[in-house]
């Protein structure tokens, strides 16, 4: 829900005061009082959408200003990859997975890539928790952001 501005919540009080007037005009037949709210209401709808969708443009260019700053200073964005589960592999101590990008799914599966997705992914699981969840075939998505460096 988007809040409402002090100066729409003026406008509103403005046009209950108009309504009451209206309402107390005796020579207003009723489809005029009708038709006088009928206007004052859109007026207040046609207000509020604006309102809205300059609110809309204004975030949507102030993340955009974001974007560009974080790229001019080189920080990385969220990237996220769908990747599919080629083979696991069992060892002494655990699992080795390997995944390869899903090259088929929608464009938010793999923000990473242009066109279509490419690489490898080689984990070892050594989690007992973990063993036997990871099955071929099955896809996951791997979200990358920047961990804070610690001491470096």
């Amino acid at each position: 829900m988007t809040e409402i501005p002090y100066f729409l919540m003026k406008n509103l009080e403005r046009v209950s005061i108009a309504k009451r007037r209206i309402m107390a005009y005796p020579y207003y037949t009723y489809e005029q009082k009708n038709a006088w709210f009928d206007a004052l209401d859109g007026m207040l709808d046609c207000e509020k959408q604006a309102y809205i969708n300059a609110k809309e443009a204004l975030d949507a260019a102030f993340k955009e200003w974001i974007e560009k700053e974080k790229r001019k200073v080189g920080i990385m964005t969220t990237m996220r990859a769908k990747m599919k589960v080629n083979s696991v592999k069992l060892i002494d101590n655990g699992e080795i997975l390997e995944m390869q990008p899903v090259t088929n799914g929608t464009v938010e599966d793999n923000t990473y890539s242009k066109y279509t997705p490419s690489g490898n992914l080689t984990l070892t699981i050594s989690n007992p928790d973990l063993y036997g969840k990871f099955k071929p075939g099955h896809k996951y998505y791997v979200d990358f952001t920047v961990a804070e460096a610690s001491g470096v």
